[in-house]
């Protein structure tokens, strides 16, 4: 029982989060982070051409600015971008324009069919 009521009390801070997660944060937070999140997506490419050389469908869970998802779309890859910040998903939106754009919780993303599921940096914690 513990555990539910520490699982619900943290979502519910991430909630609070997300709502001071505005403009200002979310382009400190692609200032600083993006070149951790070139250096994921040049490994995941790796991965991915090896098992999946013809491209498929990659679901970006905490998305952010959408720094990966851009690698991915470049690499003919079909992305999906999850993130619970609005400001997020509007620098996500113009880094990778062709991706889809779900806003909301990764806790709470019905995920859908597709080749691989990432979350890059402190997206799970």
């Amino acid at each position: 029982m513990r555990q539910s009521r520490d699982f619900t009390a943290r979502r519910q801070r991430y909630g609070m989060t997300v709502a001071i997660y505005g403009e200002d944060l979310a382009h400190t937070h692609q200032a600083g982070f993006s070149a951790m999140a070139e250096a994921a997506a040049t490994r995941l490419l790796e991965e991915l051409g090896r098992a999946k050389p013809d491209g498929g469908t990659i679901v970006d869970l905490g998305c952010g600015p959408g720094t990966t998802a851009a690698r991915l779309l470049s690499a003919k890859y079909h992305v999906i971008c999850v993130d619970q910040s609005p400001a997020m998903l509007a620098l996500a939106r113009a880094a990778a324009p062709r991706a889809d754009i779900i806003e909301g919780s990764w806790a709470d993303v019905e995920i859908p069919p597709c080749d691989a599921v990432i979350a890059v940096g402190e997206v799970l914690n």
